[in-house]
Protein backbone atom coordinates (compact mmCIF):
# COMPACT_ATOMS: atom_id res chain seq x y z
CA UNK A 1 0.00 0.00 0.00
CA UNK A 2 1.22 3.33 -1.08
CA UNK A 3 1.07 5.79 1.75
CA UNK A 4 -0.79 8.90 1.27
CA UNK A 5 1.63 11.42 1.50
CA UNK A 6 3.50 10.16 -1.66
CA UNK A 7 0.41 10.70 -3.70
CA UNK A 8 -0.02 14.25 -4.22
CA UNK A 9 -0.51 16.12 -7.60
CA UNK A 10 3.01 16.95 -7.95
CA UNK A 11 2.93 12.39 -8.54
CA UNK A 12 1.22 12.40 -11.37
CA UNK A 13 2.02 9.04 -12.65
CA UNK A 14 1.59 5.71 -11.55
CA UNK A 15 2.71 2.43 -12.29
CA UNK A 16 -0.06 0.16 -12.11
CA UNK A 17 1.73 -3.19 -11.37
CA UNK A 18 2.88 -1.71 -8.35
CA UNK A 19 0.72 1.18 -7.40
CA UNK A 20 4.07 3.71 -6.72
CA UNK A 21 3.61 6.95 -7.68
CA UNK A 22 6.20 9.05 -9.46
CA UNK A 23 6.62 13.04 -11.01
CA UNK A 24 5.38 13.67 -14.04
CA UNK A 25 8.79 13.58 -16.09
CA UNK A 26 8.98 9.73 -15.41
CA UNK A 27 8.21 7.37 -17.68
CA UNK A 28 8.86 3.61 -16.42
CA UNK A 29 8.55 2.40 -12.92
CA UNK A 30 12.00 2.01 -11.37
CA UNK A 31 11.16 -0.99 -9.49
CA UNK A 32 9.13 -3.57 -12.04
CA UNK A 33 10.08 -1.54 -16.02
CA UNK A 34 6.26 -1.25 -16.26
CA UNK A 35 5.12 2.04 -18.26
CA UNK A 36 3.66 4.56 -15.79
CA UNK A 37 -0.36 5.90 -16.41
CA UNK A 38 -0.88 9.56 -15.89
CA UNK A 39 -3.51 9.92 -13.05
CA UNK A 40 -6.27 12.60 -13.81
CA UNK A 41 -6.19 15.59 -10.82
CA UNK A 42 -8.93 17.24 -12.83
CA UNK A 43 -11.75 18.20 -10.26
CA UNK A 44 -15.45 18.09 -10.98
CA UNK A 45 -17.40 19.62 -8.15
CA UNK A 46 -19.85 16.46 -8.64
CA UNK A 47 -17.58 13.80 -7.95
CA UNK A 48 -16.92 12.59 -4.36
CA UNK A 49 -14.16 10.46 -5.18
CA UNK A 50 -11.87 13.18 -7.29
CA UNK A 51 -12.88 15.71 -4.49
CA UNK A 52 -11.50 13.23 -1.56
CA UNK A 53 -8.42 12.43 -3.47
CA UNK A 54 -7.28 15.74 -3.35
CA UNK A 55 -8.68 16.53 -0.14
CA UNK A 56 -6.61 14.65 1.85
CA UNK A 57 -3.38 17.64 0.31
CA UNK A 58 -4.86 20.68 1.40
CA UNK A 59 -2.63 22.73 3.46
CA UNK A 60 0.44 20.37 3.00
CA UNK A 61 3.85 21.25 1.06
CA UNK A 62 6.21 19.01 -0.42
CA UNK A 63 9.93 19.77 -0.85
CA UNK A 64 11.08 20.45 -4.78
CA UNK A 65 14.31 19.24 -4.41
CA UNK A 66 13.60 15.66 -2.02
CA UNK A 67 9.64 15.66 -2.59
CA UNK A 68 9.29 14.92 1.29
CA UNK A 69 5.87 15.73 2.34
CA UNK A 70 5.07 18.23 5.30
CA UNK A 71 1.30 18.38 6.69
CA UNK A 72 -0.36 21.96 6.85
CA UNK A 73 3.57 24.20 7.22
CA UNK A 74 3.88 28.05 7.25
CA UNK A 75 7.13 27.14 6.47
CA UNK A 76 8.75 28.35 2.98
CA UNK A 77 11.93 26.02 2.60
CA UNK A 78 12.45 21.94 3.96
CA UNK A 79 14.09 21.41 7.52
CA UNK A 80 15.85 18.62 5.86
CA UNK A 81 17.45 20.18 2.74
CA UNK A 82 16.28 23.45 2.82
CA UNK A 83 14.76 23.04 -0.51
CA UNK A 84 11.78 25.17 -1.60
CA UNK A 85 8.14 24.49 -0.62
CA UNK A 86 5.47 24.05 -2.96
CA UNK A 87 1.78 23.65 -2.11
CA UNK A 88 -0.05 19.92 -3.13
CA UNK A 89 -2.84 21.89 -4.13
CA UNK A 90 -2.80 25.73 -5.05
CA UNK A 91 -6.45 26.09 -5.11
CA UNK A 92 -8.75 24.45 -2.60
CA UNK A 93 -11.91 24.29 -3.76
CA UNK A 94 -15.35 23.28 -1.74
CA UNK A 95 -16.25 19.61 -2.43
CA UNK A 96 -19.60 17.85 -2.51
CA UNK A 97 -22.82 18.05 -0.85
CA UNK A 98 -24.27 15.25 0.98
CA UNK A 99 -28.18 14.92 1.25
CA UNK A 100 -28.08 18.41 0.12
CA UNK A 101 -27.29 19.73 3.33
CA UNK A 102 -22.97 19.05 4.86
CA UNK A 103 -20.56 20.67 2.33
CA UNK A 104 -17.43 19.05 2.41
CA UNK A 105 -14.81 21.64 3.26
CA UNK A 106 -11.23 20.35 3.88
CA UNK A 107 -9.75 16.60 5.17
CA UNK A 108 -8.86 16.83 8.94
CA UNK A 109 -6.96 13.62 9.26
CA UNK A 110 -7.86 9.97 9.37
CA UNK A 111 -8.89 7.09 12.69
CA UNK A 112 -9.31 3.31 12.51
CA UNK A 113 -12.08 3.16 10.26
CA UNK A 114 -12.75 6.70 9.13
CA UNK A 115 -11.42 9.52 6.85
CA UNK A 116 -12.13 12.36 8.78
CA UNK A 117 -13.47 16.18 7.31
CA UNK A 118 -14.88 19.11 7.86
CA UNK A 119 -18.00 20.39 6.83
CA UNK A 120 -20.63 23.17 6.84
CA UNK A 121 -23.86 22.41 6.84
CA UNK A 122 -25.62 24.17 4.36
CA UNK A 123 -28.07 27.11 5.67
CA UNK A 124 -27.33 27.62 8.96
CA UNK A 125 -23.26 27.87 8.46
CA UNK A 126 -22.80 25.72 11.53
CA UNK A 127 -19.32 23.55 11.15
CA UNK A 128 -19.61 19.74 11.87
CA UNK A 129 -17.38 17.03 11.42
CA UNK A 130 -17.72 14.24 8.64
CA UNK A 131 -16.78 10.62 8.49
CA UNK A 132 -16.36 8.74 5.58
CA UNK A 133 -15.88 5.16 6.22
CA UNK A 134 -12.56 3.78 4.32
CA UNK A 135 -12.93 2.46 1.46
CA UNK A 136 -11.39 -1.20 2.13
CA UNK A 137 -13.89 -0.98 4.58
CA UNK A 138 -17.24 0.02 2.81
CA UNK A 139 -16.81 -3.02 0.70
CA UNK A 140 -17.60 -5.70 3.43
CA UNK A 141 -21.47 -5.73 4.36
CA UNK A 142 -21.14 -6.23 7.97
CA UNK A 143 -18.51 -3.47 8.62
CA UNK A 144 -21.20 -1.45 7.09
CA UNK A 145 -23.95 -2.32 8.86
CA UNK A 146 -22.63 -2.30 12.11
CA UNK A 147 -20.85 1.62 11.56
CA UNK A 148 -24.37 3.00 10.62
CA UNK A 149 -26.00 0.80 13.75
CA UNK A 150 -23.53 2.02 16.20
CA UNK A 151 -23.85 5.59 14.78
CA UNK A 152 -27.31 5.48 14.89
CA UNK A 153 -27.34 4.10 18.14
CA UNK A 154 -24.97 7.31 19.41
CA UNK A 155 -27.63 9.55 17.64
CA UNK A 156 -29.70 8.77 20.59
CA UNK A 157 -27.19 10.22 23.64
CA UNK A 158 -28.15 13.82 24.26
CA UNK A 159 -25.80 14.89 27.05
CA UNK A 160 -24.16 18.67 27.06
CA UNK A 161 -20.55 16.15 27.75
CA UNK A 162 -21.28 14.04 24.60
CA UNK A 163 -20.43 14.80 20.92
CA UNK A 164 -23.85 14.78 19.42
CA UNK A 165 -24.10 12.75 15.97
CA UNK A 166 -26.86 14.05 13.57
CA UNK A 167 -26.78 11.53 10.63
CA UNK A 168 -25.76 8.31 9.65
CA UNK A 169 -26.03 7.11 5.82
CA UNK A 170 -25.00 5.87 2.77
CA UNK A 171 -23.33 8.95 0.25
CA UNK A 172 -23.44 8.22 -3.78
CA UNK A 173 -20.97 5.70 -4.60
CA UNK A 174 -22.28 3.53 -1.82
CA UNK A 175 -19.98 5.42 0.61
CA UNK A 176 -21.17 5.29 4.39
CA UNK A 177 -20.86 8.30 6.61
CA UNK A 178 -21.02 10.15 9.85
CA UNK A 179 -21.83 13.37 10.90
CA UNK A 180 -21.29 14.88 14.24
CA UNK A 181 -20.80 17.53 16.10
CA UNK A 182 -17.76 20.04 15.32
CA UNK A 183 -15.45 20.93 18.42
CA UNK A 184 -13.05 23.69 18.54
CA UNK A 185 -11.47 21.88 21.17
CA UNK A 186 -7.97 19.50 21.45
CA UNK A 187 -8.26 16.08 22.42
CA UNK A 188 -6.94 15.25 25.97
CA UNK A 189 -3.71 13.52 23.74
CA UNK A 190 -3.22 16.74 21.93
CA UNK A 191 -3.12 18.92 24.70
CA UNK A 192 -1.01 16.76 26.31
CA UNK A 193 1.13 16.75 23.90
CA UNK A 194 1.32 20.57 24.65
CA UNK A 195 0.65 20.61 28.18
CA UNK A 196 3.44 17.40 29.05
CA UNK A 197 0.82 17.38 31.85
CA UNK A 198 -2.32 18.83 33.16
CA UNK A 199 -1.91 20.19 36.49
CA UNK A 200 -4.67 19.32 39.66
CA UNK A 201 -7.59 21.35 39.30
CA UNK A 202 -7.42 21.47 35.37
CA UNK A 203 -7.78 17.64 35.60
CA UNK A 204 -10.32 17.67 37.97
CA UNK A 205 -12.33 19.97 36.34
CA UNK A 206 -12.05 17.92 33.02
CA UNK A 207 -12.47 14.43 34.61
CA UNK A 208 -15.83 15.62 36.68
CA UNK A 209 -17.42 16.86 33.35
CA UNK A 210 -15.85 13.41 31.39
CA UNK A 211 -17.53 11.26 34.32
CA UNK A 212 -20.87 13.21 34.06
CA UNK A 213 -21.16 12.62 30.66
CA UNK A 214 -20.06 8.86 31.28
CA UNK A 215 -22.96 8.33 34.01
CA UNK A 216 -25.29 9.47 31.96
CA UNK A 217 -24.36 7.21 28.86
CA UNK A 218 -24.15 4.31 31.28
CA UNK A 219 -27.81 5.63 32.90
CA UNK A 220 -28.94 4.56 28.99
CA UNK A 221 -27.25 1.04 28.82
CA UNK A 222 -24.43 1.77 26.67
CA UNK A 223 -20.80 1.71 27.22
CA UNK A 224 -17.84 3.56 25.44
CA UNK A 225 -15.45 0.54 25.72
CA UNK A 226 -12.50 2.88 24.05
CA UNK A 227 -11.75 6.13 26.65
CA UNK A 228 -8.65 7.11 25.16
CA UNK A 229 -7.38 11.02 25.53
CA UNK A 230 -7.61 10.80 21.82
CA UNK A 231 -11.68 10.25 22.66
CA UNK A 232 -11.95 12.36 25.12
CA UNK A 233 -11.90 16.57 24.17
CA UNK A 234 -11.06 19.41 26.19
CA UNK A 235 -13.35 22.60 25.74
CA UNK A 236 -13.32 25.81 27.89
CA UNK A 237 -16.51 26.35 29.41
CA UNK A 238 -16.46 29.74 30.90
CA UNK A 239 -13.31 30.27 32.15
CA UNK A 240 -12.20 26.33 32.99
CA UNK A 241 -11.84 23.36 30.99
CA UNK A 242 -14.35 21.17 30.55
CA UNK A 243 -14.60 17.78 28.21
CA UNK A 244 -16.54 15.98 25.84
CA UNK A 245 -16.95 12.23 25.15
CA UNK A 246 -16.30 11.43 21.35
CA UNK A 247 -16.89 8.29 19.44
CA UNK A 248 -18.82 5.48 21.11
CA UNK A 249 -17.55 3.36 18.10
CA UNK A 250 -17.46 -0.04 20.35
CA UNK A 251 -20.84 0.51 22.07
CA UNK A 252 -21.32 -2.90 24.17
CA UNK A 253 -24.82 -3.08 23.24
CA UNK A 254 -24.10 -3.76 19.65
CA UNK A 255 -22.37 -6.75 20.90
CA UNK A 256 -25.31 -8.90 22.97
CA UNK A 257 -24.28 -11.96 20.23
CA UNK A 258 -20.51 -12.17 20.42
CA UNK A 259 -19.04 -15.09 22.06
CA UNK A 260 -16.97 -13.30 24.88
CA UNK A 261 -15.75 -16.92 26.22
CA UNK A 262 -11.87 -18.44 25.80
CA UNK A 263 -9.05 -16.35 24.90
CA UNK A 264 -8.77 -13.62 22.17
CA UNK A 265 -5.85 -13.13 20.08
CA UNK A 266 -3.88 -9.89 20.51
CA UNK A 267 -5.61 -8.71 16.79
CA UNK A 268 -8.74 -9.66 17.56
CA UNK A 269 -8.64 -8.04 21.41
CA UNK A 270 -7.48 -4.76 19.91
CA UNK A 271 -9.47 -4.76 16.73
CA UNK A 272 -12.55 -4.86 19.09
CA UNK A 273 -11.17 -3.13 21.97
CA UNK A 274 -9.21 -0.04 20.22
CA UNK A 275 -5.84 1.34 22.11
CA UNK A 276 -3.71 -1.62 23.83
CA UNK A 277 -2.32 1.62 26.21
CA UNK A 278 -6.09 1.61 28.18
CA UNK A 279 -6.93 -2.09 27.59
CA UNK A 280 -9.20 -3.12 30.51
CA UNK A 281 -7.22 -6.94 31.88
CA UNK A 282 -10.54 -8.42 31.23
CA UNK A 283 -10.74 -7.72 27.61
CA UNK A 284 -7.31 -9.43 27.89
CA UNK A 285 -9.10 -12.44 28.24
CA UNK A 286 -12.06 -12.63 26.15
CA UNK A 287 -14.50 -11.40 29.16
CA UNK A 288 -17.69 -9.18 28.33
CA UNK A 289 -17.23 -5.54 28.83
CA UNK A 290 -19.13 -4.14 31.57
CA UNK A 291 -19.52 -0.17 33.09
CA UNK A 292 -16.48 -1.09 35.30
CA UNK A 293 -14.74 -1.67 32.23
CA UNK A 294 -15.11 2.15 31.81
CA UNK A 295 -14.21 3.18 34.77
CA UNK A 296 -10.53 1.08 34.47
CA UNK A 297 -10.42 3.28 31.39
CA UNK A 298 -11.25 6.73 32.93
CA UNK A 299 -8.35 5.28 35.61
CA UNK A 300 -6.03 4.88 32.21
CA UNK A 301 -6.51 8.53 31.01
CA UNK A 302 -6.48 10.05 34.82
CA UNK A 303 -3.02 8.34 35.46
CA UNK A 304 -1.76 9.85 32.10
CA UNK A 305 -3.12 13.45 32.54
CA UNK A 306 -1.54 13.15 36.02
CA UNK A 307 1.75 12.08 35.27
CA UNK A 308 2.32 12.77 31.38
CA UNK A 309 2.32 8.74 30.48
CA UNK A 310 0.39 6.28 30.36
CA UNK A 311 -0.06 3.94 33.57
CA UNK A 312 1.76 0.95 31.42
CA UNK A 313 3.94 1.97 28.51
CA UNK A 314 5.82 -1.18 27.34
CA UNK A 315 8.12 -2.23 24.05
CA UNK A 316 5.05 -4.11 22.03
CA UNK A 317 1.09 -4.06 21.97
CA UNK A 318 1.21 -7.92 23.68
CA UNK A 319 3.83 -6.33 26.29
CA UNK A 320 1.52 -3.59 26.96
CA UNK A 321 -1.32 -6.01 27.41
CA UNK A 322 0.17 -8.71 29.40
CA UNK A 323 0.82 -5.18 32.15
CA UNK A 324 -2.41 -4.70 32.19
CA UNK A 325 -3.25 -8.25 33.03
CA UNK A 326 -0.86 -8.45 35.86
CA UNK A 327 1.15 -5.72 36.45
CA UNK A 328 0.80 -2.66 39.24
CA UNK A 329 0.90 0.89 37.84
CA UNK A 330 4.38 2.80 37.40
CA UNK A 331 5.53 4.84 40.14
CA UNK A 332 3.55 8.18 39.84
CA UNK A 333 5.02 11.61 39.48
CA UNK A 334 5.97 12.86 42.91
CA UNK A 335 3.71 16.18 42.44
CA UNK A 336 0.30 14.48 41.92
CA UNK A 337 -2.10 14.96 44.61
CA UNK A 338 -2.20 11.98 46.89
CA UNK A 339 -6.39 11.98 46.96
CA UNK A 340 -6.33 11.75 42.83
CA UNK A 341 -3.41 9.63 43.14
CA UNK A 342 -5.63 7.05 45.42
CA UNK A 343 -8.96 7.43 43.29
CA UNK A 344 -6.59 6.91 39.84
CA UNK A 345 -5.67 3.43 41.66
CA UNK A 346 -9.14 2.79 42.79
CA UNK A 347 -10.05 2.86 39.04
CA UNK A 348 -7.26 0.84 38.20
CA UNK A 349 -7.86 -2.41 39.93
CA UNK A 350 -7.33 -5.56 38.31
CA UNK A 351 -10.37 -7.21 39.61
CA UNK A 352 -13.52 -4.81 38.70
CA UNK A 353 -15.65 -5.86 41.53
CA UNK A 354 -11.98 -4.21 43.48
CA UNK A 355 -12.64 -0.85 41.10
CA UNK A 356 -14.83 2.30 42.25
CA UNK A 357 -18.48 0.83 41.61
CA UNK A 358 -20.12 3.27 40.14
CA UNK A 359 -19.38 6.66 37.01
CA UNK A 360 -21.48 8.22 39.96
CA UNK A 361 -19.57 7.00 42.71
CA UNK A 362 -16.58 8.26 40.84
CA UNK A 363 -17.80 11.52 39.94
CA UNK A 364 -18.63 12.07 43.81
CA UNK A 365 -15.54 11.51 44.75
CA UNK A 366 -13.69 13.74 42.74
CA UNK A 367 -16.11 16.61 43.28
CA UNK A 368 -15.24 15.94 46.72
CA UNK A 369 -11.24 16.47 46.14
CA UNK A 370 -11.92 19.27 44.21
CA UNK A 371 -14.06 20.73 47.15
CA UNK A 372 -11.03 19.64 49.61
CA UNK A 373 -8.28 21.37 47.15
CA UNK A 374 -10.55 24.58 46.82
CA UNK A 375 -10.83 24.87 50.63
CA UNK A 376 -6.94 24.38 51.20
CA UNK A 377 -6.62 27.31 48.44
CA UNK A 378 -8.74 29.81 50.37
CA UNK A 379 -6.66 29.03 53.50
CA UNK A 380 -3.38 30.11 51.92
CA UNK A 381 -5.13 32.83 49.98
Amino acid sequence: MIPESTACPKFRKLCPNCGKYYPAEMAVCIQDRNMLITMDWNYDSNDLEAWLARSRFYGSKHCLRCSKHFKRTLDPYCPDDGGQLERCIPVEADGPTLEGKYQLKSYIGHGKLSRVYYAMEVGSLTPRVVKLLRPDLAEDEKTVKRYLEVARAAMTLQHPNIVKTYSADVAERSTPYVVTQYLPGLSLREELLKRNKIDTLSALNIFIELVRGLQYAHAHDVIHMNLTPSNIYVIQKGMTDSAMIVDFGAAERLFRDVQWQGEQSVAETTNVYGDPLGICPEFCVGKRPTFLSDIYQVGCCLYEALNGRPPFLRNNALATMMAHAKEEPDEFEPTVNETLKAITLACLNKRPEDRIQSATELRWLLEESKKELTEVGQQFA
